[in-house]
């Protein structure tokens, strides 16, 4: 089977909305032109927008997740690790450097088998990789801190140490986790529901 090929999108988020939204409305205004009674085109609205909504979808989904889930990795996830990848030789206690760098190769592993993915599980699993990442690459620096200056933490020292160091053992236990579970399939694509949420919130910001 040949590999997926995938292009960047013509348009962006929630312009299915705004298109649908423009047929269902030029639908009103013919249908509205020639008198036809509100409650005999509002139906022929509602279908209008639907089909045009999940016709360019379904169409453009696949190609927008690929676009999304290199721009997360590429401009995220990939520079974080190489930031964390250069820390862990600063690590001085082993148990703790060992946690990390189990850690740090199970997720490339997980990354690796991503990318194999189609887009949507694909763009699931980064987005997954990038919260727990991001997570260690604000945890790590800390703990070096604290390591190598043990006057700023004070008595607290030992318990901060000990909180982080618990962090890069639930960062282990995600990471092997997360690539037995790319390697099984257990990572699955976005629903529907979550695809059509995704793009009222481009379009309309929620709070």
């Amino acid at each position: 089977m040949s590999e997926r090929k995938y292009s960047p999108p013509l348009l962006p988020d929630g312009a299915e909305i705004v298109i649908g939204l423009i047929m269902a409305a030029i639908v009103w205004w013919t249908m509205s032109s020639a008198y036809y009674p509100f409650w005999a085109f509002a139906p022929v609205m509602i279908l209008v927008f639907w089909i045009v909504y999940f016709s360019w979808s379904m169409s453009s989904e696949a190609d927008r997740l690929y676009v999304k889930s290199q721009r997360i990795l590429n401009n995220e996830i990939r520079p974080r690790l190489e930031t964390i990848r250069l820390s862990l030789p600063a690590v001085s206690k082993r148990e703790a450097e060992s946690n990390l760098n189990l850690g740090f190769h199970a997720t490339q592993d997980a990354i690796d088998e991503l990318l194999k993915l189609d887009s949507g599980a694909m763009f699931t699993g980064l987005s997954e990789v990038n919260t727990w990442t991001r997570r260690l690459g604000e945890m790590l620096p800390e703990y070096l801190d604290i390591q190598d200056h043990p006057s700023k933490a004070g008595v607290k020292r030992t318990a901060l140490m000990t909180e982080d160091e618990d962090g890069f053992v639930g960062f282990r236990d995600w990471a092997q986790g997360m690539s037995e579970r790319v390697n099984k399939g257990e990572v699955f694509n976005m629903t529907t529901n979550a695809r059509l949420l995704r793009s009222l919130k481009s379009l309309i910001p929620l709070k």
